[in-house]
């Protein structure tokens, strides 16, 4: 009798949401130890959002959270090239989204920066980018992951005071599922 040179292969099991979460919590430990930061919680493990597995979360998705911070200016702005150039980056659906938002924060929550008032479209891009990159570490309440998050995807965490509730809002609008 001959040996089979290959294996035989295991049925797929269903895979439970309990399971799920806990391969995401091991790959979230992987990342942070990965990236110097190997004493997260078990609580913080958990939390760690979907966006943060990916290399690089889409650059499109990064300014368009931007876009949601600097709505009370996109919604004042009547430069029609750069809006129309933000509408091709982020969608008309989203960059519509963005323009209906209630623009009203708490005090002392605005962006940092205005937008440059000047130069090209790429200059709104630059910015909006820096800016949603605070808005997705700014949704994380957790401080110990928001750091292990930051160290991972190589952003700079900068000091904010833009409400976490908000900022998750926020990453709801602009892609649904992508807490």
């Amino acid at each position: 009798m001959t040996e089979s040179p290959t294996r035989p292969t295991q049925t797929q099991r269903p895979v439970g949401p309990g399971l799920l979460a806990g391969q995401r919590a091991v790959q979230a430990a992987e990342l942070a130890a990965a990236a110097g930061q190997p004493r997260l919680a078990w609580a913080s493990l958990r939390q760690w959002p979907a966006w943060a597995v990916a290399a690089q979360p889409p650059g499109a998705w990064q300014r368009a959270l931007g876009a949601c911070w600097h709505a009370a200016e996109l919604q004042q702005c009547i430069d029609g090239a750069r809006l129309n150039a933000l509408s091709d980056d982020l969608g008309p659906q989203t960059l519509q989204a963005v323009l209906q938002l209630d623009a009203n924060l708490p005090a002392g929550a605005a962006p940092a920066r205005r937008l440059p008032t000047s130069g090209s479209a790429a200059d709104w891009r630059d910015a909006l980018a820096a800016d949603g990159r605070t808005v997705a570490l700014a949704s994380l309440a957790d401080a110990p992951l928001r750091t292990a998050v930051a160290a991972v995807l190589g952003w700079q965490e900068v000091p904010f005071r833009l409400p976490s509730a908000a900022a998750r809002a926020w990453i709801n609008l602009v892609q649904p599922g992508r807490t």
